[in-house]
C-alpha cells in the first residue's frame, strides 16, 4: 500500500527536526502534532535526511539547460516581432525547449491567436 504524498514544506520539516534531535521517533511526533497527520515511518526520515546530507539539494538528475537568461531573451524577442511564429519552425531551439520556455517562462500560450 502506497502512503500519501508528503509536500516539500512536510519534508523539510521533519528531516529539520530529526538533525536537531537525532530522534526519529521526536520528529514524528512533532510532525503530527504540527499538521495533524499520520506521519512518515522511521525509516523514511533517515532515508530523507541520508539523502538531503549526501546530496545537499532537492533536486537530482541532468540540469536544463535551456533556462538562461539569454536564451528567454532572446526567444521574447522573438515572439515580439512575430507573435505568430511556429514552435515547429524556429531556427533558436528544439521545440519542446521552445514550447517549455514560452509557456513556463513567457507565458505564451499554444495555438493562443
Amino acid at each position: 500500500m502506497v502512503g500519501e504524498q508528503f509536500t516539500a514544506r512536510q519534508r523539510a520539516f521533519v528531516v529539520l527536526r530529526y538533525a536537531e534531535t537525532h530522534s526519529a521517533v521526536q520528529a514524528q511526533q512533532d510532525f503530527r502534532r504540527r499538521y495533524h497527520r499520520r506521519p512518515p515511518c522511521e525509516q523514511t526520515i533517515r532515508n530523507n535526511f541520508k539523502k538531503y546530507q549526501e546530496k545537499c539539494k532537492g533536486r537530482s538528475g541532468r540540469p536544463r539547460t535551456v533556462h538562461t537568461l539569454h536564451t528567454i531573451a532572446t526567444i521574447r524577442q522573438a515572439l515580439q516581432s512575430n507573435p505568430r511564429m511556429s514552435a515547429r519552425r524556429n531556427n533558436i531551439m528544439s521545440k519542446s525547449s521552445f514550447n517549455r520556455v514560452t509557456r513556463l517562462d513567457i507565458s505564451f500560450h499554444p495555438y493562443k491567436i
